[in-house]
């Protein structure tokens, strides 16, 4: 399996603008530190992990502290916060088909750290995904992850045979139905980014330009569908 090579870290980056900030979300306040940081070239996630309200936000902040610092070429310490992000999820007794979601996105973007592990990590991350949509069928983020996984599995590995489905059912859930600000809202706008990269790479233009103008519609800033809509539209 390649390494999932549009880096999840420049994905968050590039989407940043992107986050719907529903009134004190907490993903929004992480997500702003993560900007700031990539502005100051100083980790300004790092302060606040601790401040969250759960294990999962406190993961989730380790995550993006994670990004940043692989951003800024530090992969010792992006390591660091990767392995304090699985340990804060696995602190929890009741974990959820978000928490699952979130360790699966976790150990696929740290393939990125350690590409010598990447059919252990990818299987890992798998299974986290599966967990989460054996609690909620209708999880976006696991939904996002298992049609990512597959899309960048080689075909002589087995890929690319549910990357559609699973993202198009990924299409079709909710970011955030009851517009709770505890929880998450990312991963949207990197479904339509895929679904653009499967079906250009498929050949099927209409659809690929079909979910570009969607997506570009729906995310008009998002950096990654604008460059795709380069060479779709």
């Amino acid at each position: 399996m390649k390494t999932l090579r549009n880096l999840f870290s420049l994905l968050i980056i590039f989407t940043l603008a992107n986050t719907v900030l529903f009134a004190q979300s907490t993903q929004a306040t992480i997500d702003q530190a993560l900007g700031q940081s990539f502005q100051s070239q100083e980790n300004k996630v790092e302060a606040i992990i601790n401040d969250q309200p759960s294990l999962y936000w406190k993961a989730y902040a380790s995550f993006m502290s994670s990004i940043f610092e692989i951003g800024m070429g530090n992969k010792t310490a992006s390591q660091k916060y990767v392995d304090q992000a699985v340990e804060l999820l696995n602190q929890d007794e009741n974990r959820d088909a978000e928490s699952y979601a979130l360790e699966g996105s976790i150990l696929g973007f740290s393939i990125s750290l350690d590409p010598s592990q990447t059919r252990t990590l990818a299987s890992k991350s798998t299974a986290r995904y599966k967990k989460s949509i054996k609690l909620d069928k209708n999880n976006l983020r696991a939904n996002l992850g298992l049609g990512e996984n597959d899309f960048h599995t080689p075909v002589k590995y087995g890929g690319g045979k549910v990357a559609e489905k699973y993202l198009l059912k990924a299409l079709s859930c909710e970011n955030n139905p009851n517009n709770d600000p505890l929880k998450p809202t990312w991963g949207k706008e990197r479904v339509y980014n895929l679904l653009v990269q499967y079906y250009k790479r498929e050949g099927r233009m209409e659809q690929a330009k079909k979910y570009c103008k969607e997506g570009i519609e729906a995310f008009p800033h998002d950096h990654e569908l604008q460059q795709l809509s380069e060479t779709v539209l």
